[in-house]
């Protein structure tokens, strides 16, 4: 009996340990397609913000010029969020032919893009255990 209650113990979920983490963003131009978060931590910068595969990608539905997403147990760490309103529901960025962005996008730290995309380390963050907020402005190129 003993071994049977011990072993169901084992296979019981442990409390999060992680932190939640919500993404408020705004400047949406209209509510068609979905907003796309897309999260890397430190041991995938190289992928930031749009080569590969993030470690946490999330969509949301667009009212009135603003989506909310929010991640939940995100493990302590340091991290970079990456935000676009994919309009046409590709899952994907879509660009101009000559290199920038067709679709809004946005970055934590309301980083302002000039020519090229922030570095992770200029837009990261750090994780704790603590709940965490954030407002992100989209902006066009």
């Amino acid at each position: 009996m003993k071994r049977s209650i011990l072993l169901l113990l084992t296979l019981l979920p442990l409390p999060g340990y992680g932190a939640d983490l919500t993404a408020r963003i705004t400047g949406f131009a209209n509510s068609q397609g979905s907003a796309r978060l897309a999260m890397f931590s430190k041991s995938r910068q190289e992928l930031f913000p749009n080569k590969g595969n993030p470690d946490y990608v999330r969509d949301s539905v667009i009212t009135a010029g603003t989506a909310t997403i929010t991640l939940s147990d995100v493990p302590p760490g340091e991290y970079a969020i990456f935000v676009y309103h994919d309009s046409n529901s590709n899952n994907s960025l879509d660009h101009k032919w000559y290199g920038p962005p067709r679709e809004a996008f946005g970055y934590y730290r309301h980083f302002t893009v000039k020519l090229v995309p922030p570095d992770f380390d200029e837009v990261s963050f750090q994780v704790t255990d603590k709940e965490m907020v954030f407002n992100i402005s989209l902006q066009t190129f």
